[in-house]
């Protein structure tokens, strides 16, 4: 073969290896709206179908095969990421796929909400009653209902009692083999506590072999109100004030004394996972329920100050800085690799970003969140309509759209991102109103 001729192939094989192809079904929807009576669910199809599906990319099946941990945490923030303090946080998040521009939006019902998003790929437009409207739903896409179906063995825990936020209902629904909480099969009252490094030990020495597997940890330790005489706190104060010294106020402090527990977990079950030569085989992804709130000013929580201002370091912040925190997603297999997304991700990006890593087959139509890899727009949304992109920032409570410093765009932009925006709301509120994902894909 000519020098010429190699050329040639080599560019072929390159322009080949780019043609990634989309992930999307084949789905008739022409024949759905054909044989649907219901307006609401004519009006689903309409707009599914109208949308553009986002494309696979070079890592569609990174981690195709491996182990998943899912972790939501309990009032999480990126300021409790320390190489001193948390020196396993700091490797999860600097090993990892690195987010420098993260958001776990305030949905509006707190903690509930805050998983809703992380499971669903959807925005809980509904408050609440979002996670609720799924009892009896067809949960067509959360990883536990995906991977179950590739034969993984599933399973969700929190060490919170069993019937809050009716996760008892919930949470059976999600795809998952079991759901374990205080006294219902995590651990028994004798041995209770709210550690979470004893929730991850119960776990590990119990369902670590039964793999491939996919866990989803709602956390507890990092519960407010973060108060002195709490046993988090008498038992990590000497540390934290070691190395955070008087750079915060003692309810701050107690704040990280509380978040001390999450590190402990993660340590062990790092430590774990590479004592059973699995940890190159597993990935863990970790994200804020919701931003600290039990550190706001409040009578509910004993606040008369907002510490708020003491943990962020600054001496006022909006809803954007307020929202901003950390997503992790580490594995082994991934360490001491450049994986950096600067773009602005939201929760509800979580879920299908997970799909395409893992490389199971989804409609990218059907979800609200994007794959981050993808090409599809950028965009964090909060409920009252605002909203982040690339290009700038819209605050719908005051109208005003600030563009990114050297940014452009068209003179349609803002409309075009209202009404984005405004879809993608309506469209979250009604999937399980109108059970959506059954219509689509029948009884499991």
């Amino acid at each position: 073969m000519s020098a010429e001729e190699s050329a040639e192939t080599a560019d072929a094989e390159q322009e080949t290896d780019v043609e990634y192809g989309v992930n999307a079904l084949d789905i008739d929807f022409e024949t759905l709206i054909a044989s649907e009576t219901n307006s609401n669910i004519i009006a689903l199809h309409e707009y599914v179908s109208s949308l553009t599906p986002t494309s696979k990319n070079e890592y569609t099946g990174l981690f195709e095969g491996k182990n998943l941990i899912v972790i939501t945490v309990e009032a999480f923030s990126e300021q409790v990421i320390n190489e001193e303090l948390t020196p396993t946080l700091y490797r999860l998040a600097n090993e990892g796929i690195k987010f420098t521009d993260f958001y776990q939006p305030a949905w509006g019902g707190s903690t509930s909400t805050g998983e809703y998003s992380v499971l669903m790929g959807l925005i809980p437009a509904d408050g609440v009653n979002s996670m609720y409207e799924t009892i009896d739903r067809n949960v067509y896409y959360t990883m536990g209902a995906a991977l179950k179906r590739e034969g993984y063995s599933t399973l969700a825990f929190h060490n919170g009692t069993y019937t809050v936020y009716r996760r008892n209902e919930t949470h059976t629904n999600l795809g998952f083999d079991n759901f374990l909480t205080f006294g219902s099969g995590l651990l028994d009252i004798q041995s209770w506590s709210n550690y979470d490094v004893d929730t991850i030990s119960t776990i590990l020495d119990n369902y670590v072999d039964d793999q491939p597997f996919c866990w989803y940890w709602m956390t507890y330790s990092g519960h407010g109100s973060y108060k002195s005489g709490d046993s988090r706190s008498t038992r990590n104060m000497e540390q934290v004030r070691e190395v955070l010294g008087d750079t915060y106020k003692d309810t701050t402090l107690y704040y990280f004394c509380y978040q001390m527990e999450l590190e402990k977990a993660l340590t062990e079950l790092v430590d774990t996972l590479e004592e059973q030569g699995i940890a190159e085989d597993t990935v863990i992804v970790i994200c804020s329920d919701h931003y600290p709130y039990g550190l706001a000013k409040s009578a509910s929580y004993g606040n008369s100050e907002d510490y708020l201002k003491d943990l962020y370091q600054i001496d006022s912040y909006d809803f954007y800085t307020r929202d901003h925190n950390a997503l992790i997603i580490w594995s082994g297999s991934i360490e001491g690799e450049d994986i950096t997304v600067d773009e602005p991700v939201m929760s509800v990006d979580i879920l299908p970003t997970l799909l395409n890593l893992f490389g199971v087959e989804y409609d990218s139509r059907l979800l609200v969140g994007r794959d981050v890899f993808s090409d599809a727009e950028a965009m964090v949304i909060w409920p009252n309509h605002s909203f982040v992109t690339s290009k700038g920032r819209y605050n719908a409570a005051t109208g005003e759209f600030i563009l990114n410093e050297g940014a452009e765009v068209e003179e349609d932009y803002l409309s075009r991102m209202k009404a984005i925006v405004s879809n993608k709301l309506s469209y979250s509120s009604n999937v399980f109103t109108y059970d959506y994902f059954n219509v689509i894909f029948g009884e499991e």
